[in-house]
């Protein structure tokens, strides 16, 4: 999986960078369609900060996944949150589409 960060009026320093490849890496535990993630860290306006992801996954779809927090690494764990829960909707509806149409009630 391709991880590429992004700071917007912020240093990515090594302590930021290791929290995020560490968090990112986790959602290959819940869809291994996953080919790369983008993250985007934003501060808004002093005291505010934002943290964007931007997941490519199968068949060039992409979800986006973002949080605000006063705190940086808050809005990271908030938005990697917000990406494991569209990443296991995306999986059940990929499932419900192999499994053909449901059965007519008798």
């Amino acid at each position: 999986m391709n991880i590429q960060i992004e700071g917007h009026h912020l240093r990515i320093t090594d302590a930021i960078h290791d929290r995020v490849v560490r968090k990112v890496e986790r959602l290959n535990r819940y869809f291994d369609g996953l080919h790369s993630v983008r993250v985007i860290l934003t501060v808004e306006e002093p005291g505010r900060t934002a943290a964007e992801l931007v997941c490519g996954v199968v068949r060039g779809r992409q979800l986006v996944a973002r949080a605000a927090h006063e705190d940086l690494y808050q809005a990271i764990d908030e938005a990697v949150h917000k990406a494991r829960e569209l990443l296991k909707k995306f999986k059940d509806r990929l499932r419900s589409r192999k499994r053909g149409p449901a059965a007519l009630p008798a």
